[in-house]
């Protein structure tokens, strides 16, 4: 169009203004799609976060990569163990008899050659854009395409994240389409996060069943202690009845009740009394063990007076270490000192300490019993000059039926191993503890602690 001053306007053609149109418009639809799928990336790492399972892994990644593509159909399967053949976790769309017929398939079959088995074998995606693709490269699966209906176009990515390949995605089309730079990254993007995703699930179920055979292990160890505990416990009642028979037996014939008894005859009753005696000892402790066991002990925990309950203990144990030629000494402690305890259960500790250092000192030895008060914790010490135990075998004087150095067979130091076992495990109900030290041909000392009581002042250590 010409002016009169001579200027002139170029019009443009309606052609290249409807060119001008159609590439403003594809751009928007561009930035359009990019935003979506950048929404949905974002959303399916929330989700996968989150994810704990393969199944959910799956569920997140086929509902998300489907909607960011505009996909009719997903799928999703992962690697199993061996790497001979991999199992779908998550299908959409697709009809539930090719679900069946697929749902495992194997990986080095190349006779058998399908996509997604071929992304996963070659760590590559597969692109097929149009049915040309699936007559030229899996014309022997174009019977399985007919279930689905019309697809054209599949894409297979595989998922692989630390040079492993854990699985495959993917996605079918109805239509062809050519897949641009921004869905290949996209699919590369969601295929890497799901491949992390599935390690952290993989990881997660590994921890949950080791958790869960350990816990299994527990209860079956448990039920296993509860049932020897209670057998022990049966046992000893079912012991002790036709024992005290023969005790009670043995004293009538001593008394002469049937009869006057010969002097011999007298020394062998005694010998039945002294045995029964010690019997009765061994079915006591492995009673008191088996309580201790089904955790049927009950405490009357209060503030025992120390000084009197070690003067009552040192008492019973003198004859027997007397009879041995051993020398016993108490240092004292504080009239007033008293320890947090079940006052039987402190005796019965203190005899089994005291009686272990005179069954393993020799004539002419020692035994001293000391106590002092340390801030709130009260330890009783007691120290003999017996033959001592190795520094690898301290631990093991604690545990049931052991006793370190006694021979097969010997009458030495007859017993079944359960006194310090029965001692650590009731100083321990009680907030204290039982710990030995001891050095080969010198002596031990074994070392009870105790909470201190308080006095209505408050300080610890009085009664």
């Amino acid at each position: 169009m010409d002016f009169p001053d001579g200027s002139t306007v170029r019009l443009a053609s309606v052609e290249s203004v409807r060119m001008t149109d159609d590439s403003l418009r594809g751009a928007l639809l561009s930035a359009e799609a990019a935003a979506h799928r950048l929404a949905r990336l974002q959303a399916l790492t929330g989700e996968l976060v989150r994810s704990v399972s393969a199944a959910e892994v799956a569920r997140a990644v086929v509902e998300h990569g489907r909607s960011a593509l505009g996909a009719f159909g997903a799928f999703m399967a992962v690697v199993l163990p061996g790497g001979r053949e991999a199992e779908l976790v998550g299908t959409s769309g697709y009809p539930d008899e090719l679900v069946a017929k697929w749902r495992r398939f194997p990986l080095a079959d190349e006779a058998l050659a399908t996509p997604f088995a071929d992304a996963i074998r070659a760590a590559e995606p597969v692109v097929l854009e149009s049915g040309r693709g699936w007559k030229e490269r899996y014309r022997h699966l174009m019977a399985d395409s007919e279930l689905v209906g019309r697809q054209e176009a599949l894409v297979c990515f595989p998922m692989t994240a630390h040079a492993r390949t854990f699985g495959v995605l993917g996605l079918g089309f109805r239509q062809a389409r050519s897949f641009d730079q921004g869905d290949r990254a996209f699919l590369e993007a969601v295929a890497v996060q799901a491949a992390q995703a599935l390690e952290r699930a993989r990881l997660f179920e590994e921890e949950r069943r080791a958790r869960r055979d350990a816990e299994h292990a527990r209860a079956e160890a448990e039920s296993a202690n509860r049932a020897k505990a209670q057998f022990l416990a049966v046992m000893s009642h079912e012991l002790r009845t036709p024992l005290n028979a023969i005790c009670g037996y043995a004293d009538l014939l001593e008394l002469g009740v049937r009869g006057a008894v010969t002097r011999a005859q007298a020394e062998d009753l005694r010998r039945i009394r002294r045995a029964g005696g010690h019997l009765l000892t061994l079915i006591n402790d492995i009673l008191a063990f088996a309580r201790l066991e089904v955790s049927r002990v009950e405490l009357a925990v209060s503030a025992v007076p120390l000084q009197a309950t070690l003067v009552e203990a040192l008492g019973m144990i003198e004859p027997q270490a007397q009879g041995k030629g051993i020398a016993t000494a108490f240092g004292g402690c504080d009239p007033g000192c008293t320890v947090r305890a079940d006052g039987d259960k402190l005796k019965q500790i203190m005899l089994n300490l005291l009686t272990n250092a005179v069954k393993f000192t020799d004539s002419g030895g020692r035994i001293d019993v000391s106590c002092a008060v340390e801030d709130d914790v009260v330890r009783i010490a007691v120290h003999d000059t017996g033959r001592g135990i190795a520094a690898h075998q301290l631990e093991a004087i604690f545990e049931p039926f052991v006793q370190v150095g006694r021979r097969v067979g010997s009458e030495e130091h007859r017993g079944v191993g359960l006194g310090l076992s029965i001692s650590r495990d009731l100083a321990r109900r009680m907030g204290g503890d039982l710990t030995a030290e001891s050095t080969l041909g010198v002596g031990s000392t074994l070392t009870l602690t105790l909470p201190a009581g308080r006095d209505d002042s408050g300080r610890a250590g009085s009664g």
